[in-house]
């Protein structure tokens, strides 16, 4: 039976629409809806809809009349007694009968889907839904899907397992996802066949998971070596100190060498990012001199006598 639902509509078109426009729309459902790339319990049914609106509305007589009188110019021998011929002449007892046009919709299939076995069914007068166009089909895997989580810095160093739950035609999975040593934000994890469905019997697609790792209250990446800041009074700076400094892998023993000005980088090698490859980088320690929030009157004519004979910190001509 014919829809009852405006043509124009079903194409996604306005009525005004230039015969090019009508066809292009058309191309582009027919692309869509095909039952062999399309597995939606409603793909046939809305092919035929746009089937039947694009043989009405490609027709410019057919069209005239459609838009004069609507739906009921096409119920059973309307148009032909219209046209005074046989009301019974082209249509099937059952009501309206889908002119799918021959070579045109078979040349059709064949360049938009190469030749699937649609316009054999087509030329040969069977159903384009038939057993012969499955078939024909070729089987074709599916899209590949993408998704970002969320990791921890320390999870992205040292490697670990965290769950991704992916929702696909309305059931969700959890997948345990390995996350490799030396993970960084952008790292690329694939979880096999967790993507679209295939066609035709073809096998699922991936699931392409991108990683966003989290900043850390100490450690500073860059590359493949981490930082962090080191502070220290102003009598460690000047006389040295052995200071207690954490790494990811354990706190050590850091030798800070007598006069170190703030940012000066010392480094712990070995201690910095390691991959899964066993390629180590290294931790910087960045000195970062604190001084004193309280000093009494005496304590502070001390610094400065201390600092007095000492070379000036500013020097230069644009500092005098």
């Amino acid at each position: 039976m014919p829809t009852t639902q405006d043509y124009y509509s079903i194409l996604g078109v306005s009525r005004g629409a230039t015969a090019d426009e009508i066809k292009s729309a058309h191309r582009k459902l027919v692309r869509k809806l095909h039952p062999d790339v399309n597995d939606a319990p409603d793909a046939e049914e809305r092919f035929r809809e746009v089937q039947e609106a694009y043989d009405i509305l490609s027709d410019e007589q057919k069209r005239t009349l459609y838009d004069k009188v609507g739906h009921e110019a096409f119920t059973r021998g309307a148009v032909n007694a219209a046209a005074g011929r046989d009301p019974t002449d082209g249509w099937s007892g059952s009501g309206f009968n889908v002119d799918l046009g021959g070579e045109d919709i078979a040349s059709l299939f064949e360049s938009l889907f190469g030749g699937s076995g649609f316009g054999a069914a087509a030329r040969g007068g069977g159903s384009p839904f038939g057993a012969r166009a499955r078939t024909h089909s070729t089987p074709r895997q599916g899209r590949d899907i993408e998704q970002e989580i969320d990791i921890t810095f320390m999870t992205a160093l040292q490697g670990g397992t965290e769950d991704v739950r992916i929702s696909r035609g309305g059931v969700t999975k959890t997948y345990a996802v390995r996350i490799p040593k030396g993970a960084d934000t952008g790292t690329k994890l694939r979880i096999s066949g967790a993507g679209e469905p295939g066609a035709a019997g073809g096998k699922p697609g991936d699931c392409i998971v991108r990683l966003r790792v989290g900043r850390h209250p100490l450690y500073r990446r860059e590359g493949i070596d981490l930082h962090l800041d080191l502070p220290l009074t102003i009598a460690e700076a000047t006389s040295g100190a052995t200071i207690k400094t954490p790494t990811p892998t354990g706190p050590i023993e850091l030798r800070v060498p007598p006069g170190a000005p703030s940012g000066s980088k010392l480094r712990i090698k070995g201690r910095g990012v390691e991959s899964d490859k066993g390629v180590k980088g290294d931790l910087y320690a960045v000195t970062k001199i604190i001084p004193p929030e309280h000093c009494s009157a005496e304590q502070h004519e001390q610094l400065r006598a201390i600092t007095a004979d000492q070379h000036p910190v500013r020097s230069g001509k644009d500092w005098q």
